[in-house]
């Protein structure tokens, strides 16, 4: 996330820069790939799987809200039955492309994504709660076209950073964070300047940082380089 911002004289321009070196929370990276995010006792639990189709040019997150008690065949008919939605969608706009620079009418092919859970190598039977899967410590694997999933049970996982809109010399700044799965007190935060957005230089470290009158004038860059530690989860 970058943000740039001219303030009134006497305040700082401000720049906010998010670098995270672990894959699972970098967006751009690591596709096919679940994760779940649940709690034990819970009523419901969230899922986002990172799919991919090169062929009908997909790369997108899809995100599910679903009951903790709900049957394993249940939440994944709802997960087959988004991603067809949005390949079938896909698929017609390929073949009404071709259809116009060719004149040749595509034949029309049944867009069909099959879901299955496993766990520890094995198919969930369709009837067993979600609930029972998730409070086990086996690995799970989610299966879409053929094709396998790692399931990443309470990934660290940031959803928005952001910083204040004025900041002003000799006044304390720091990040809001929304996340999952993180304890902020136990990251680690760095903070940079720079006169042109493009040369860094390091001015501190923490959660907060205090702009002086020597930084006015500057773009500030704050940076969490490692991974958010997990939350102990009950």
């Amino acid at each position: 996330m970058l943000l740039r911002r001219v303030l009134l004289p006497g305040s700082l321009p401000r720049r906010l820069a998010l670098h995270l070196n672990v894959q699972y929370i970098n967006y751009s990276s690591n596709m096919n790939t679940a994760y779940i995010w649940y709690t034990s006792g819970a009523p419901q639990f969230k899922c986002t799987v990172k799919y991919s189709d090169k062929q009908l040019n997909i790369e997108r997150a899809f995100n599910f809200n679903r009951s903790s008690t709900e049957n394993v065949g249940a939440f994944m008919k709802r997960v087959s039955s988004s991603i067809e939605s949005l390949a079938r969608t896909k698929a017609s706009k390929q073949a009404k492309k071709k259809l116009k620079a060719t004149g040749a009418t595509p034949e029309n092919e049944d867009i069909v994504i099959v879901a299955d859970l496993l766990k520890g190598g094995q198919s969930v039977s369709p009837e067993e709660q979600c609930v029972t899967v998730l409070e086990g410590n086996e690995k799970l694997t989610l299966q879409l076209k053929g094709e396998s999933y790692d399931v990443i049970i309470n990934a660290p996982w940031i959803t928005a950073l952001s910083i204040p809109k004025t900041i002003m010399s000799e006044c304390p700044v720091y990040p809001k964070i929304i996340s999952d799965s993180t304890e902020i007190r136990d990251s680690v935060f760095e903070w940079y300047k720079s006169k042109d957005s493009r040369s860094w230089q390091k001015i501190g470290e923490g959660f907060t940082y205090t702009p002086s009158t020597e930084d006015i004038g500057y773009f500030i860059k704050a940076s969490l380089p490692c991974c958010p530690n997990l939350r102990d989860l009950p």
